[in-house]
């Protein structure tokens, strides 16, 4: 008998979650405004929303006392009463916090706004993710074998602490300005022992 973790799982069914959990709750979701949302923070002063998806939004923002930018991840209020999404969002924030590795993004800081949306704070990757980068053409060889011999790394970390990604794709992939690359996005991780 096969006792892997992934014995009996049906790929169609893992592809069906995560484009249920793409969608979201189905609740109409604006994210706030930076000046709404700079009210919110008193150590972070938040500069721009740099992207949004399923389970939320994404903001570029610097922490005020050490100048460090970083990156806030904010789910509407409705999610931090919707007890299933609170908790995969905060589970993601304590396996990123957890994942200690150079191509693993890096999370801070955690909590809930004023106004009830849970948050965290992350390391803020400069550059542009790898669905971007393909894009614009082929990547060179080099190139290519250092991304893939990265994610294998983060990946390798996280399966050694037991934790599945379930959501590998290249916009999960950022490709920093400074050369490393980053796996992030951890919202639809499962840890193994943990079903």
């Amino acid at each position: 008998m096969d006792n892997s973790p992934l014995h009996g799982l049906d790929p169609r069914d893992l592809l069906r979650e995560g484009f249920s959990a793409l969608r979201g709750s189905g609740i109409p979701w604006e994210p706030p405004a930076v000046e709404t949302l700079a009210a919110e923070f008193e150590r972070y002063e938040i500069l721009r929303l740099a992207g949004r998806g399923g389970m939320g939004a994404v903001y570029e923002a610097r922490h005020r006392k050490l100048g460090k930018r970083v990156a806030v991840k904010l789910l509407p209020p409705e999610c931090g009463m919707d007890a299933e999404a609170a908790l995969r969002f905060q589970a993601e924030g304590a396996l990123l916090a957890s994942l200690n590795h150079p191509a693993v993004v890096s999370v801070f800081d955690s909590g809930e706004t004023a106004a009830g949306s849970p948050f965290f704070v992350m390391e803020y990757v400069e550059g542009e993710d790898l669905a971007a980068a393909m894009k614009q053409g082929l990547l060179p060889q080099p190139q290519a074998a250092a991304i893939i011999e990265a994610v294998a790394g983060a990946l390798i970390a996280a399966h050694a602490q037991g934790v599945l990604h379930r959501d590998l794709k290249p916009s999960n992939v950022l490709l920093g300005a400074d050369g490393r690359v980053r796996v992030a996005d951890f919202g639809l991780a499962m840890v193994i022992g943990a079903v």
